[in-house]
């Protein structure tokens, strides 16, 4: 939730980080999806397929 009342249509982008007992996944550094527009004291939120592109394969990096 974007905390500052006075904003209204900010663009933002999200990144992923996953760790856990073997394994280990991120946002590829070069991924952009699509933004999303934040308003001052109201909640966003995002179902599956919104955030479905941020998971391909294509889009992931797998550190070791």
């Amino acid at each position: 939730m974007l905390l500052d009342l006075t904003k209204s249509g900010l663009e933002v982008g999200l990144r992923f980080k996953l760790e856990a007992p073997g394994i280990r996944m991120a946002t590829a550094p070069d991924y952009r999806g699509v933004p999303f527009y934040l308003d001052g004291g109201q909640q966003l939120m995002l179902e599956g397929h919104e955030l479905a592109d941020y998971f391909l394969p294509q889009n992931m990096v797998f550190p070791s």
